[in-house]
């Protein structure tokens, strides 16, 4: 299942926590055994799915996997309810406006000041307790973002590179290349040739 089909798939901020905020006590894994066969049933349908996303004659295909992910949160949620780090602090609900806010904005120009400017916070404030609240200072999070929406242009689009850096927020396209063989250990042409050449070997 590719990183896009999950992209457009919408679900609730409690839900999806588990799968875009690290906070504090947060745990990269977490123990299933025992509703590992509930677990399995929907992964199965959830692939199943994945494949149909390229026949436009199945209807209602991410409608129902955004059904069925939305069973597997539910049921890893009535499980293991401490995996799911939503914030609950007052504070910590600021920083999460700000999260949200580089979320939606992520290709204009963001700085720490700007966003401790415009929430009225002080940028120790904000750098702490955005990486508590997420794992990653402010500058890495916005920069992941824009490489995230980068891999998906990459793998939906034949947009030129230079126009992708620019699309994503970048202003120089050998940063762009850069950042993303950084995160992704692959430079956005290979990453694309690479995904072409997997889609040539499941047709």
């Amino acid at each position: 299942m590719d990183e896009s089909f999950i992209q457009n798939i919408q679900m609730g901020k409690e839900l999806t926590s588990i799968l875009n905020l690290r906070t504090e006590n947060f745990e990269h894994c977490v123990n299933v055994v025992e509703i590992m066969d509930e677990l399995d049933c929907f992964f199965s349908k959830l692939a199943k799915e994945s494949m149909n996303r390229k026949d436009k004659n199945v209807p209602y295909i991410y409608e129902t996997a955004s059904s069925l992910l939305m069973l597997v949160l539910i049921t890893l949620f009535r499980a293991k309810p401490e995996a799911f780090p939503m914030p609950t602090k007052d504070m910590d609900s600021i920083i999460y406006k700000v999260k949200e806010y580089i979320d939606n904005n992520y290709t204009e120009e963001i700085t720490v000041n700007s966003l401790s400017e415009q929430f009225f916070i002080s940028q120790s404030y904000l750098s702490q307790n955005f990486k508590q609240l997420t794992g990653y200072s402010p500058k890495k999070y916005i920069m992941l973002c824009r490489i995230a929406a980068a891999r998906s242009l990459l793998y939906k689009t034949d947009m030129p590179i230079n126009d992708i850096a620019m699309y994503v927020g970048f202003n120089d396209t050998s940063n762009f290349i850069r950042y993303f063989k950084k995160e992704t250990g692959e430079t956005p042409f290979q990453f694309r040739k690479s995904l072409k050449a997997l889609a040539s070997s499941k047709n």
